[in-house]
């Protein structure tokens, strides 16, 4: 089995769950519609770690569990003392920002939390609602090509109560990455629901890469039949499998680790005509490329579901 690197988790205690809710969600709608959107997957409760502590014990469980190598933890806001605790009690946790490209700050932010260890940048233009082609944001690509860092992007359909699906739009990316080459941009999610603009995308920019977190459930909403098999031929076919990222987009407990994303995409992989370099890349390969990975991670694996 080809080594495999999750480049889409979700860190989340008790305490950063109450520290987002203040920063973010100012009224009790917005709170309680956040609240809903955890439970969903079948949790009629949600179990959140009570300290860095606990939260990296749960996960390395998991990961074990799943025979998953590293995974990139994605914080809720940047310079989180809590997140830099959990990442220091494993090399198998590879921290994520999460920024505003036109924030006036955060070129700066981004610096200081490159130099804190962070190896990508988080932006989500639906819920922080902003367009990616807003000039405001050129000195942040400008920061992020002069660090070397990937920018990993939600785009499309959110369930988050700020969401806004004008900015969801993947063609936003169009220009910031064709005058940002030396940035290389994940799209999230196979763009959740805009596979045709991704595959635009793909065709004209080469730094344009995507990644298969979650369930892919926007599926369900295009017009026309489509399997995660078809979607995955279609990327693989215009930008080759050196683009492409697994993820499981796991984030709570009891949940804990999407065992059945992770299953789904291994079976996808399996049927696809590819070759054991190409399924060792999307596995990976490409994560601890982008994420200049040098260390070789112990995996003690139970089993897989």
């Amino acid at each position: 089995m080809p080594e495999i690197i999750d480049f889409h988790m979700h860190f989340m205690t008790q305490g950063t769950w109450e520290e987002f809710a203040k920063r973010r969600l100012a009224s009790d709608v917005a709170r309680q519609h956040s609240e809903k959107k955890l439970k969903i997957g079948g949790n009629e409760s949600i179990v959140l770690p009570e300290s860095a502590a606990q939260a990296a014990q749960w996960w390395l469980e998991h990961l074990d569990k799943n025979g998953v190598a590293a995974g990139g933890f994605m914080s809720g806001m940047p310079e989180n003392q809590t997140f830099y605790d959990f990442l220091s009690k494993s090399n198998r946790f590879i921290g994520y920002t999460w920024l505003k490209a036109t924030d006036p700050d955060a070129p700066q932010v981004l610096e200081r939390e490159v130099k804190a260890g962070m190896r990508c940048v988080k932006l989500y233009p639906p819920s922080q609602q902003f367009h990616l082609n807003d000039r405001a944001a050129w000195p942040f690509y400008e920061m992020a090509a002069r660090l070397d860092v990937p920018i990993l992007i939600h785009m499309g359909i959110t369930m988050g109560y700020q969401a806004d699906l004008k900015y969801g739009n993947p063609l936003d990316l169009h220009a910031a990455a064709r005058d940002f080459p030396d940035v290389t941009f994940v799209v999230a999610h196979f763009g959740a629901g805009f596979l045709r603009e991704c595959l635009m995308l793909a065709y004209q920019l080469e730094n344009v890469s995507f990644d298969s977190s979650g369930s892919n459930m926007w599926m369900k909403y295009l017009p026309y039949p489509i399997t995660l098999e078809d979607v995955f031929r279609k990327v693989i076919d215009v930008a080759g499998a050196r683009r492409i990222l697994y993820g499981s987009d796991s984030t709570v407990f009891p949940r804990g680790y999407r065992t059945q994303v992770l299953q789904e995409q291994l079976a996808v992989l399996d049927r696809l005509d590819l070759s054991a370099e190409d399924k060792a890349l999307i596995l990976g390969g490409n994560a601890r490329r982008l994420l200049k990975l040098e260390t070789k991670y112990a995996v003690e694996v139970a089993s897989r579901g």
